[in-house]
């Protein structure tokens, strides 16, 4: 998908959702005036095009009502709300960060490395089920393993990197890469079938972060002082996410697969945060947390 497309897509949705509902003429006035037209008015047949290749390629539907006003489809499911919502944040923050060029010095803004070579071959591959050939290099091996045939099923963005889940072809296998350790990628000719009842919702429903575990999700329960209740209340943990409000504390619940991730998180959150249960989790923290301590003994 070429970036100025892109661009030109992410501002329609954008002033579409803004705006409610609006009528084509008002919206091709505003695109007017924008960077987007350059004086000139959104031709009819454009933004008709625009509008398949938004359904096609971001998912997301633009309908029109009796008044021949355009709004976005609200009836969503959670995972497309928070997709949709991720790219008009984007948007916006980009558009902010160009209007304030001369600010540069006084804004600091955390990079994400991976989507910069390889993520729109890899967006293209998993729209076409398509294979994929990739040269990878893992933190944990000296050697880069070359050659990989692989059949990218769904990708994620997880604290600042891109992953991308898929079977890898060898061995029939679902693994997980991240995209900023693949040293080249290559789109092949070959396809492939996803797997019926596959989806990214189903696949992280019970995660936090991009770890997968066979063991089946379990009922979290964890003690919250009342000041760090309001983080937890403000950006949620997970979408189990339950809260029980006391005068000095909160007690949150939640239900997902005891990860590596999930650990590392919850140590983040310090003392003021406890497990309570289940007794595996507990197990979990304090064996991550002597090994820690005996590291400064």
């Amino acid at each position: 998908m070429a970036v100025d497309k892109l661009n030109k897509y992410i501002w329609i949705v954008d002033t579409i959702n803004r705006h409610g509902a609006i009528s084509r003429s008002a919206l091709s006035d505003l695109w007017m005036r924008s960077a987007q037209g350059d004086g000139r008015p959104i031709p009819h047949r454009s933004f008709f095009a625009y509008r398949r290749a938004i359904e096609a390629q971001l998912g997301i539907t633009i309908k029109c009502n009796r008044a021949h006003e355009y709004y976005i489809d609200s009836s969503e499911t959670v995972q497309d709300e928070a997709f949709r919502n991720w790219v008009l944040d984007s948007y916006a923050m980009r558009g902010l960060l160009d209007d304030n060029r001369d600010l540069s010095q006084r804004i600091h803004v955390e990079p994400v490395p991976s989507a910069r070579r390889f993520l729109a071959e890899l967006l293209d591959a998993v729209r076409e089920c398509r294979r994929i050939s990739f040269d990878y290099a893992p933190f944990n091996r000296q050697r880069t393993e070359t050659g990989i045939i692989f059949e990218p099923y769904f990708v994620k963005l997880f604290r600042q990197r891109w992953y991308m889940v898929g079977n890898r072809v060898a061995d029939d296998q679902l693994r997980t890469y991240a995209l900023d350790r693949v040293t080249d990628l290559t789109p092949l000719a070959t396809t492939f079938q996803l797997p019926p009842g596959l989806s990214a919702d189903d696949y992280f429903a019970d995660l936090f972060g991009i770890t997968q575990s066979k063991a089946p999700a379990r009922d979290i329960k964890m003690k919250v002082d009342a000041r760090s209740a309001k983080y937890l209340r403000a950006l949620p943990l997970h979408h189990s996410q339950r809260e029980e409000q006391f005068s000095e504390f909160s007690i949150f619940r939640f239900r997902m697969k005891l990860t590596d991730d999930l650990v590392r998180h919850l140590l983040s959150l310090g003392p003021e945060a406890e497990v309570l249960e289940p007794k595996a989790l507990r197990l979990m923290i304090s064996q991550a947390l002597k090994d820690t301590l005996a590291k400064y003994e």
